[in-house]
């Protein structure tokens, strides 16, 4: 006969069900596999997890282009730049909010010399579909 093991989370014995087990079932929901993929998911609609994210793509994005571009604004710098658009695109004047506005580099990545350096005067905030639209293209 398996020994009662005493609950975590609320202190209530229940029979174990497996060696590992540390939770009663209505204090396990929260550590089913299910419910921390939701709560990741969840996590990246927060506005901590999506600044989180940007950073990491913004990272990402760098070390791609590491030979090639060579940025020397910051990251108080783009968020003082977002600020002063209040979530209004320059580009085509609709409003989609701060946190969907995409830094758009104004001479494009792509056509960068080698060494390129880009200060905070050289990117701009773009809503994704005008940063998409514009591709490789000099200018806004």
């Amino acid at each position: 006969m398996k020994q009662l093991i005493k609950c975590e989370n609320c202190n209530k014995k229940v029979i174990p069900t497996s060696n590992r087990q540390r939770f009663c079932p209505a204090c396990r929901v929260p550590h089913d596999k299910a419910y921390q993929k939701n709560y990741h998911v969840n996590y990246g609609k927060t506005e901590h997890g999506r600044s989180i994210i940007k950073l990491y793509m913004w990272k990402r994005q760098r070390k791609i282009h590491a030979e090639t571009v060579i940025e020397t604004f910051t990251m108080k710098q783009w968020y003082k730049k977002l600020d002063a658009t209040y979530g209004v695109c320059p580009r085509c004047g609709k409003f989609v909010g701060k946190e969907d506005l995409t830094i758009d580099h104004i001479y494009p990545v792509s056509k960068a010399k080698k060494g390129r350096v880009y200060t905070i005067n050289d990117i701009q905030p773009l809503c994704r579909a005008c940063n998409s639209s514009k591709y490789n293209k000099i200018g806004a």
